[in-house]
């Protein structure tokens, strides 16, 4: 009863988040699989804490099981949230830095400029520089933006 109680819980604050206005497309089509995962990670969750916990029986499911089932469930959303919003963030650098003729220092300049809290390991990695050398630059345009 109490694993069947955290369920019901979840499960209607997934379905509050598919249709909330406020939720993203992309997070929107990943609940529905939420829904569907958290009960079979419950299931295997159980087989295995019955091996290690007399007082868990295989044939009902525990409350210890789903509420690891729900923290799995939590993570898997949580981590492709933080890819979704890392990728954006490399895809607005790029696009700040997009054209080709510039030297190193102004695609670092023009990154800055569009989102003065850009990521600079993110911009190091794609310009082929060092963090250091991202670092040194930022400095230097910070130095002629106050100069000015």
């Amino acid at each position: 009863e109490e694993a069947k109680k955290l369920w019901v819980e979840k499960f209607n604050e997934i379905t509050k988040k598919q249709n909330s206005d406020e939720e993203n497309e992309y997070f929107k089509s990943m609940y529905p699989k939420q829904k569907s995962y958290i009960p079979r990670f419950s299931f295997l969750l159980n087989i295995l804490n019955s091996f290690f916990n007399e007082d868990v029986f295989v044939e009902e499911i525990h409350k210890m099981s789903m509420e690891g089932a729900i923290k799995l469930s939590n993570y898997f959303v949580a981590t492709a949230k933080k890819i979704k919003f890392e990728n954006k963030q490399v895809d607005d650098i790029k696009k700040s830095i997009n054209r080709k003729s510039l030297s190193i220092h102004d695609k670092i300049k023009d990154a800055y400029m569009a989102n003065p809290n850009f990521n600079r390991s993110q911009l190091a990695e794609i310009l082929d520089v060092s963090r250091q050398t991202v670092y040194n630059y930022v400095k230097k345009i910070k130095e002629g933006i106050k100069n000015k």
